[in-house]
């Protein structure tokens, strides 16, 4: 390797990188609608993923998903509906998981709910009891972390 020319590792890593993204949004976007109401923090939120991922363009299937979030962004306001559209545009246009196994990927998904539920720094009753649905629903989960930490009755008592 040449010593004054960087090496760049991304060309090994960009399906993990891909992979991840996707499943980080996806989760973001059930985090965001879970409580049925979107802010101006959580639009934020999905601007700061756009910015990380706007590189990525290229790639199937953010060539797709990108302009539909950028156009749904444009106007500095989201609807419930426009995110549900962009919500089923990704759960449409994904390949599974690539690169990660079913686990790695769910728990990539989770960590993108949590990014959306905490995106206002506001926590509700209604975000509680989705995020408890949600990790009912995804039980092959238990023994896993987070998720046992998450699931644990002192993390999510109102949902039970």
């Amino acid at each position: 390797m040449n010593k004054n020319k960087p090496y760049d590792y991304r060309v090994y890593t960009y399906k993990s990188e891909l992979d991840k993204a996707i499943h980080t949004l996806e989760g973001m976007l059930k985090g965001i609608a879970i409580d049925n109401e979107i802010n101006q923090e959580e639009i934020g939120e999905l601007r700061s993923w756009y910015l990380k991922h706007e590189g990525l363009i290229d790639k199937h299937p953010f060539s797709e998903i990108i302009p539909a979030l950028t156009s749904a962004l444009d106007n500095n306001s989201l609807e419930q509906e426009g995110l549900k559209n962009i919500l089923w545009l990704c759960n449409n246009l994904k390949t599974g998981s690539v690169y990660y196994n079913t686990i790695t990927s769910d728990i990539q998904i989770l960590q993108g709910i949590l990014h959306g539920i905490m995106a206002d720094n506001i926590i509700t009753k209604d975000e509680v009891v989705g995020l408890q649905k949600w990790l009912d629903e995804n039980s092959h989960l238990i023994g896993v972390y987070p998720y046992d930490e998450i699931n644990s009755p002192r993390y999510c008592s109102f949902g039970r």
